[in-house]
C-alpha cells in the first residue's frame, strides 16, 4: 500500500496524462460514428502535409512579398494539392463507375439468358444431389431447403429494416463527410498554430508529456498507414499477376480496384471481388470461376500471411501475436476490432515503454543527470 501511494505521489503527473488519454479514447470510441470522418481527415492531413510542404517550397520567390510570406504560399499550396488529388480521384472514379455501369448494363441486357443458364445448372446440381440421397430422406431435404429459403429471406428483410432504421443516426457521419474537405483545409492551413495553442493551454509538465505521447501515437499510426499501403500494393500486384495469367478482362483496372478496396478493413476485399465478378461475368463469363477462385485464394493468403506479417513487421509485433490480436479484436469489437487491434496494441506497448523510461529517470537522479 505504501509503495502504491508513493508511486502516486511521485508520478501523479504522468498518471493524469495517461488517464486523460484513456478517457479521450473512450469518448471517441463511444462516438466513433460521428468522429470517423474527422479521424479520416486527420489521416489525410498526415499524408498531405509532406506533399503540401514540398509544393510550398517550390514556389518561386522573385522578390514578391506575397510569395515570401509563409501563409500566402501555404494556402495556394493546399489548394493545388487538393485540386490534383480530387481531379485524379474523380477521373479514376468516373472511369470505374462507367466500367461497372457498362458491365451491369450488359448483364441486365442478357439477364434472361444468364438466369435460364444458371437455373439449368442449379437444377442439374440439385437433381444429381437428390439422386444420391435415399428416397425417404428426399422429402425432408426438400422441406429443409424450403425452410432455409424462408429463413434467408426473413434475415435479409430484417437486415434491410435494421439498416433503414440506422439511417437517422448516420446523419452526423454524413455531415462530417460533407465538411471533410473544409476540415482538412483548415487543419493543413493552421496546423502549427493549433498545435501551439493546444500545448500552451496546458501546464508545462502536462504539455511535455502530451507532446511526447502524441509523437508516439503519430509514429505508430504512420507505420500502420504505411503497412496498409504496402498491403494494398501487394494485393494489387498479386491480383494483377493472377488476372493476367487467367486472361481476365480489364486486368489492370480490376487489380487497382482490388488494391484500393483492400485498404478498407473486412468489407474491402469482398467489395473488390464483387466488382471483379460483375465485370468478368459481363465481359468473359467463362472466366468467372477462375476469377472467383483467384480472389478467394488472395483473400486466404492475405488474411493468414500478408496482414499479420506486413502489419507485424511495420509495428514491431510478431506475426503470430498479430494473428491472435486480429482474431480477438474481431470477436470483441467486430470491424473496429479488426481495424484497431494491432495498432492499439503497438501504441500501448510504446506508451508502456515511455512510462517506464519516465519512471526510471525520476527514480534515478544519476541517470537523469548523465542524460
Amino acid at each position: 500500500m505504501n509503495k502504491i501511494s508513493g508511486a502516486l505521489r511521485n508520478h501523479w503527473q504522468l498518471i493524469i496524462v495517461l488517464s486523460s488519454l484513456a478517457v479521450a479514447f473512450a469518448v471517441v470510441y463511444s462516438l466513433r460514428d460521428v468522429f470517423l470522418p474527422f479521424l479520416l481527415g486527420l489521416a489525410l492531413v498526415y499524408f498531405l502535409e509532406p506533399v503540401v510542404s514540398w509544393v510550398e517550397r517550390r514556389f518561386p520567390h522573385n522578390g514578391r512579398w506575397w510569395v515570401k510570406h509563409l501563409q500566402a504560399r501555404r494556402v495556394p499550396s493546399i489548394l493545388i494539392v487538393n485540386f490534383v488529388i480530387i481531379a485524379g480521384f474523380g477521373a479514376f472514379a468516373f472511369y470505374a463507375f462507367n466500367t461497372i455501369i457498362q458491365a451491369i448494363s450488359i448483364l441486365l441486357g442478357d439477364a434472361t439468358e444468364h438466369w435460364l443458364a444458371a437455373t439449368a445448372v442449379l437444377q442439374q446440381w440439385t437433381d444429381a444431389i437428390r439422386q444420391l440421397v435415399p428416397e425417404g430422406v428426399r422429402g425432408r431435404l426438400d422441406l429443409f431447403v424450403l425452410e432455409a429459403g424462408t429463413t434467408i429471406t426473413e434475415a435479409i428483410q430484417a437486415n434491410m429494416m435494421e439498416r433503414v432504421a440506422r439511417i437517422p443516426s448516420s446523419f452526423g457521419a454524413l455531415l462530417g463527410l460533407a465538411v471533410l474537405p473544409i476540415f482538412v483545409f483548415y487543419i493543413l492551413k493552421d496546423r502549427e498554430k493549433l498545435g501551439n495553442s493546444f500545448y500552451s493551454s496546458m501546464p508545462p509538465w502536462a504539455a511535455f508529456h502530451a507532446r511526447n505521447i502524441i509523437l508516439i501515437i503519430q509514429n505508430v499510426l504512420g507505420k500502420y498507414f504505411r503497412a496498409t499501403l504496402t498491403l494494398g500494393f501487394a494485393v494489387g500486384t498479386v491480383t494483377l499477376a493472377g488476372l493476367l495469367i487467367i486472361g481476365a478482362p480489364l486486368a489492370p483496372f480490376l487489380a487497382v480496384i482490388a488494391g484500393v478496396t483492400e485498404m478498407i478493413p473486412s468489407v474491402g476485399p469482398w467489395l473488390g471481388g464483387a466488382i471483379a465478378s460483375v465485370v468478368t461475368l459481363a465481359m468473359a463469363p467463362e472466366k468467372l470461376p477462375l476469377v472467383i477462385a483467384l480472389f478467394l485464394t488472395v483473400q486466404l493468403i492475405e488474411n493468414n500471411l500478408l496482414v499479420p506479417r506486413i502489419q507485424g513487421s511495420f509495428l514491431g509485433i510478431h506475426p503470430a501475436i498479430a494473428i491472435v490480436l486480429l482474431v480477438v479484436g474481431g470477436r470483441v469489437a467486430g470491424l473496429w476490432g479488426l481495424l484497431l487491434a494491432v495498432p492499439l496494441t503497438a501504441t500501448a506497448v510504446q506508451l508502456y515503454r515511455y512510462a517506464r523510461q519516465v519512471v526510471q529517470e525520476q527514480n534515478s537522479p544519476e541517470i537523469k543527470t548523465d542524460t
